[in-house]
């Protein structure tokens, strides 16, 4: 989801997604994981998320972006 939303791919499945992300960083995949689950976890939530707040708000593609 949080891959979608800051247009990092467009893959369809989450292995495909996976793939995307691997070509774009390329190295600490770990610590890419782990954060990003993180961030969607507390501010880009599936449900409501906490745009008002985000670092990233002004790069996010989403179409459930809340201002």
């Amino acid at each position: 989801r949080v891959s979608h939303r800051l247009d990092l791919s467009k893959a369809k499945t989450p292995e495909l997604t996976e793939i995307d992300l691997t070509k774009a960083f390329k190295t600490e995949l770990n610590y890419l994981h782990q954060a990003m689950v993180l961030f969607g976890r507390y501010t880009c939530k599936a449900v409501k998320p906490n745009c008002k707040e985000c670092f990233l708000n002004e790069i996010c593609k989403s179409k459930d972006k809340i201002l």
